[in-house]
């Protein structure tokens, strides 16, 4: 498969990563209030838990589709002030067919986290690969399983499904900002698939929980197409069934546009607002799995076309990148031939495109 790289700018600095998360007792002796700063270096670890290994931490709140309580992984570098805070992807619940392959449909807790780790978690979550920019930051784990993109607030969505993931974000990213106030310079939200629409569609609220410190992006095979391509009718139903009307940033006019689309406008509206955070977007060209989602709108709701065929969601990819995010300063894309989905799962100094790693690139983004 031949790869292809685009650049849209050189970024001077995105990512890190930084964890030191708590909950309750478990805190020891971190700093009350958000925010960076200097730490009391005799303040001790802020989490009781083994260093560089996973830990799984109930979040007051949190629910997954069936109703049950969830709550996310960490794994803390106590020497690290960077924390990346990754969404878990696995399709989308909008639909009786698209509900019936979503994950997680049963709820998220700690077996499933061992389960997860046991699997191999690699990628931008290996610790061991020497290609890794991020291998010496911390991470925090937000499983997904709520089939909403991690955008929905309802208690009342598909078949009577809590799809209630952008609380779930909320409370995490709560949890962590309070729980490390003092310990942070820097955090990376990142997510892969439906974790990608997810990061992006999150970010303004993770950014304002987190405040001073500063919070950048990786989306990762979750592109925000234009209402051509992501149809206005498809947009109209996930807000309907997921309540995002009730989770769109309030001051970006333009996410629902008069055509009853807008979804590609959210990542150029966060890019203006924090002109000083970067945001990072890969995406393959014909990315088959995100085919099968978008298609259930293509070309028209009445009339849809599963998958989505290639060519016209390639266009839409060479629309995002050359037209949408091509003229925001703040902005990258690692741009992929092929139909591949997903890449930041993989060992990032194998991924290329062009004569560029993915290692590279997320590293020219960090640094």
């Amino acid at each position: 498969m031949r790869l292809v790289a685009t650049h849209l700018m050189t970024l001077p600095a995105l990512l890190a990563l930084g964890l030191a998360a708590a909950c309750g007792d478990d805190l020891a002796g971190a700093p009350d209030g958000g925010g960076g700063g200097d730490t009391d270096t005799d303040a001790g670890p802020p989490l009781d838990v083994p260093e560089r290994e996973w830990a799984w931490l109930p979040v007051e709140g949190n629910r997954c589709m069936d109703g049950s309580g969830t709550g996310i992984g960490v794994n803390v570098d106590f020497s690290s002030r960077e924390l990346m805070i990754f969404l878990e992807g696995g399709g989308a619940c909008f639909n009786g067919l698209s509900c019936s392959g979503v994950a997680h449909q049963d709820g998220f807790g700690a077996a499933d986290l061992d389960a997860f780790v046991a699997s191999g978690a690699g990628g931008i979550l290996d610790r061991d690969d020497p290609a890794n920019p991020v291998a010496g930051w911390s991470y925090v784990f937000v499983p997904y399983c709520t089939g909403d993109i991690h955008a929905g607030d309802t208690e009342d969505g598909v078949g009577g499904r809590d799809q209630v993931g952008y609380r779930n974000v909320r409370n995490a990213a709560t949890l962590i900002a309070e729980r490390l106030a003092g310990r942070l310079d820097r955090v990376l939200l990142i997510g892969q698939s439906a974790g990608g629409f997810g990061a992006g569609y999150n970010y303004d609220q993770v950014a304002a929980i987190f405040g001073d410190v500063p919070v950048d992006l990786i989306d990762d095979s979750g592109p925000p197409l234009s209402n051509t391509y992501l149809t206005p009718c498809l947009q109209e139903q996930l807000r309907t069934v997921w309540n995002l009307e009730a989770t769109l940033p309030e001051d970006c006019a333009d996410c629902i546009d008069e055509e009853g689309g807008g979804f590609a406008n959210l990542l150029p509206f966060v890019a203006a607002k924090y002109p000083e955070r970067r945001f990072g977007l890969v995406s393959s060209t014909e990315d088959a799995t995100i085919r099968q989602f978008i298609g259930f709108g293509y070309p028209s709701c009445d009339n849809p076309t599963v998958p989505m065929p290639a060519g016209p969601f390639s266009d839409g990819i060479a629309e995002l990148r050359e037209d949408i995010l091509g003229p925001i300063e703040n902005a990258s894309m690692f741009v992929l031939e092929g139909d591949g989905h997903v890449w930041t799962n993989k060992p990032l100094g194998e991924v290329e495109a062009g004569d560029q790693t993915l290692a590279a690139w997320v590293e020219s983004i960090l640094f």
